[in-house]
């Protein structure tokens, strides 16, 4: 057994880095010692095992080559793979065998199991955004031309980007909404359930979300946006919402459900709300599930923030917006819109994702014209200097800025709290 040197024992130096980081390291290190791992593996093995850990804990799949610099700056970055993979405890993403950590070709180092889950949901999207569309049935042009305006009827002659979006996901197995609220995404929904319902009544839609309340906020927002439905309509629609823990069946065992691959959900379609709240492990156990011949739509907002666990899964799958030339042909074919209208924004990043992605931006609650309007826009491009113009302009009523630098107006901002709290303080009073 080789000894321990001490520079192998970066885990020691503070407990700000965490104590379950440390603690890995340690343990991994213990493992590469009784594999006889050589003595220069050790101390870049730990500090690799503790920044993998600490990177998932600030909510990262991943941690990167680059960032062992800090504690070993005279070391190259070859030379450090070199020494990872020596240790024994780390494969390569080329011949991912189950070890501890994975190093790819890119520097990024990983835990084995957000690898794992990374390739599996990378895997099981990619099969299903390959999905060819069955040819449109006349009675689904005719849904169309109800439920939406026709493009002339639109303010300026711009597309209607939920009829688009309907359509998109109509013909996909898989489609990613992403809207900011009141962009359309639940209007979309009851439009795409409306058409799929009216082919086949029979259809298993189930709907849900990551939390309760997003759940029950779902199926409210459906519930009055399908008022303008007919009866028949209606009465076709899923009259309760999940959790995606109770859909998928928590089980006794940490971190295994009822239904997965050899277990699949009951659905022909399940629409997923607030889906940027996903984390990497409850995408890749969803997507799972997922019969192969089902629909899943996921609905969120790519700007909002990542899951509280690892991995900003819906951010990075909704990246790309793009349209190949067939699939925008198709949805021109389908809602009537003239194929030169129908220009995407550009991507964040390209992916296999492409036909399977739309960005709701117009906004059905407030112009992009009006104040609001345009500090959402700035907020989310974010342009900080841009921000702060637009607070101190006060060019908008809706929009009111109090400046906390000067101390006599300490007194406004505590009763403009005061204020806006002032409805739920009486609500909670007992009554006499």
């Amino acid at each position: 057994m080789n000894a321990r040197p001490a520079a192998a024992e970066p885990w020691a130096a503070s407990e700000a880095a965490g104590d379950l980081a440390n603690g890995f390291a340690r343990h991994i290190v213990e493992w590469a010692e009784h594999a006889r791992a050589p003595a220069d593996s050790l101390a870049v093995l730990a500090a690799a095992a503790r920044h993998a850990s600490l990177a998932t804990q600030d909510g990262h799949v991943c941690a990167r080559l680059e960032d062992l610099a800090t504690d070993f700056p005279d070391c190259p970055a070859d030379e450090l793979s070199r020494r990872l993979l020596s240790s024994g405890m780390v494969a390569t993403a080329v011949e991912p065998r189950v070890l501890p950590l994975v190093l790819d070709l890119d520097g990024r180092l990983y835990l084995y199991r957000y690898f794992a889950y990374e390739r599996r949901l990378a895997a099981s999207l990619n099969r299903r955004a390959k999905y060819v569309p069955p040819t449109p049935s006349a009675a689904l042009f005719r849904q169309l031309e109800r439920l939406f305006a026709s493009p002339a009827q639109r303010p300026g002659g711009r597309p209607d980007w939920q009829k688009l979006a309907t359509a998109l996901a109509w013909r996909s197995k898989l489609t990613i909404i992403s809207g900011g609220p009141g962009t359309g995404k639940t209007t979309t929904v009851v439009a795409l359930l409306a058409c799929l319902l009216s082919e086949n009544p029979q259809l298993r839609i189930a709907l849900a979300a990551p939390t309760g309340k997003a759940a029950a906020r779902m199926l409210e927002a459906l519930r009055r946006r399908a008022g303008d439905l007919p009866t028949e309509l209606q009465a076709l629609l899923p009259r309760e919402s999940h959790t995606l823990h109770r859909l998928l069946g928590v089980t006794q065992d940490a971190g295994r459900f009822r239904h997965h691959a050899e277990n699949p959900l009951p659905v022909d379609a399940l629409v997923v709300d607030e889906a940027s709240m996903l984390d990497l492990a409850l995408a890749c156990h969803l997507v799972d599930a997922m019969p192969p011949d089902a629909r899943l739509i996921l609905l969120g907002d790519k700007d909002q923030l990542a899951a509280v666990e690892a991995g900003a899964v819906f951010a990075e799958i909704s990246a790309d917006p793009t349209l190949s030339s067939a699939c925008a042909a198709e949805l021109a074919a389908l809602t009537a819109t003239p194929l030169p209208q129908i220009r995407p924004a550009a991507p964040v990043t390209e992916t296999p994702l492409r036909d399977c992605v739309v960005w709701l931006s117009e906004s059905h609650r407030f112009a992009t014209t009006s104040g609001i309007g345009r500090l959402a826009a700035e907020v989310n491009a974010g342009r900080a200097a841009e921000v702060c113009a637009c607070l101190a302009s006060a060019e908008d009523p809706s929009i009111d800025w109090l400046p906390d630098s000067i101390a006599e107006q300490t007194t406004r901002i505590r009763e403009a709290i005061l204020d806006g709290y002032r409805p739920y303080v009486e609500g909670t009073r007992p009554r006499p």
